[in-house]
């Protein structure tokens, strides 16, 4: 059996490969530095926006007053919750929802969801209040309301509720 010919002056991928893996070894050796140091630390002041936590929007102390009647039997109700917003983004834009319920002889059509894209708030942004004023037929029995606030950044606050007894 003969063998194919083979040039002498031809390199094999294997031969190729070696060879450089010896020079790439080789240059690496030669950029490693003669002696050891210790690492440089460096220390820095991170920007504002990465000092502070996590944007938190929490609302609490759920209050209710009445109004005057309004068209029989609904009386107005003003729901009012305070609010704390570390991004300083509940300003005007933001909303607030109101989830309502009732025990009452209306139980069939409730629960109803109120979103209020224009409450009432009092305060800087970072803190104070936000109110929302709603008709209730406060004859027919007691509402539990369930309240969250969204700010201009689409933050949602916790939730907070109460009743707001019968008349």
């Amino acid at each position: 059996m003969s063998t194919p010919d083979k040039k002498p002056d031809q390199l094999s991928r294997r031969q190729a490969l070696k060879t450089i893996a010896v020079l790439t070894g080789a240059v690496t050796l030669s950029t490693l530095p003669g002696k050891w140091s210790s690492p440089v630390l460096q220390a820095g002041a991170l920007p504002v926006h990465a000092q502070t936590s996590p944007n938190t929007l929490v609302i609490s102390n759920f209050q209710y007053s009445l109004g005057q009647a309004g068209q029989p039997p609904a009386i107005p109700v003003t729901i009012t919750v305070d609010y704390s917003d570390s991004a300083g983004a509940l300003t005007a834009g933001s909303s607030m929802r109101l989830v309502i319920d009732t025990t009452g002889d209306m139980a069939p059509s409730y629960p109803q969801t109120i979103d209020d894209a224009n409450p009432t708030i009092t305060g800087n942004g970072f803190t104070g209040t936000v109110s929302s004023t709603v008709n209730l037929e406060l004859a027919t029995g007691d509402f539990q309301v369930t309240v969250t606030v969204t700010n201009v950044n689409g933050l949602t606050s916790n939730s907070v509720g109460g009743t707001v007894p019968a008349q």
